[in-house]
């Protein structure tokens, strides 16, 4: 299985982040691969539960709260990814397989993208709304997210994006064991066991 038909790995798992600092101050794995290139079209890994979405996380200007748990939804708290900000991931798709139920990340999607506004393209991915909207002091989370598709494997799911912070346009995926909870960096599943 490919994750984009003729795509290449530019970042492998077990790459000492982050990058920005020198080697010996390195303290973790990149706990994920990131893939470029090939047709540019990102393909599911595996069939399951799928939903894309995007984070903004900021305050008010002149606001210096700082405290994102105070007063957040329940349904925002109960996200194990809800601490990836769209500056630096850019879209989301989250895939949770059906059997396992292993949490795939995908992300650095453009959010325009992952919705299917393209007949041509024909994604899985077509309404929106809000999980949270601004407040009038603060804005603790601002997600917009799809209604939950079931996506097979091989299916296409968006272009290749570099949303966030991104060397270029590419695709970083990682694996966690359970869809509550993530896994430190490198008890993480490298995902080459799906390719």
């Amino acid at each position: 299985m490919e994750l984009i038909k003729g795509g290449v790995i530019t970042a492998d798992f077990n790459e000492l982040r982050p990058l920005s600092m020198p080697m010996n101050r390195r303290d973790h794995v990149h706990g994920a691969l990131d893939i470029a290139g090939g047709d540019g079209i990102v393909l599911s890994p595996v069939d399951g539960e799928a939903q894309g979405f995007v984070i903004f996380r900021g305050v008010e200007p002149n606001v210096q709260v700082r405290n994102w748990g105070q007063d957040e939804k329940p349904d925002i708290l109960s996200l194990p990814w809800r601490e990836y900000w769209q500056d630096i991931f850019g879209a989301i798709i989250v895939i949770i397989e059906s059997g396992t139920k292993r949490l795939h990340i995908l992300a650095h999607f453009w959010p325009s993208k992952v919705l299917d506004h393209d007949p041509s393209f024909g994604g899985p991915f077509h309404s929106v709304y809000y999980l949270e909207e601004r407040a009038k002091t603060r804005w603790p989370s601002h997600i917009l997210m799809t209604d939950e598709v079931y996506v097979k494997k091989g299916e296409r799911l968006a272009p290749v994006g570099n949303a966030g912070f991104t060397t270029g346009p590419h695709v970083h995926w990682e694996i966690h064991h359970q869809a509550d909870k993530l896994d430190d960096y490198s008890k993480r599943i490298d995902p080459r066991e799906y390719l």
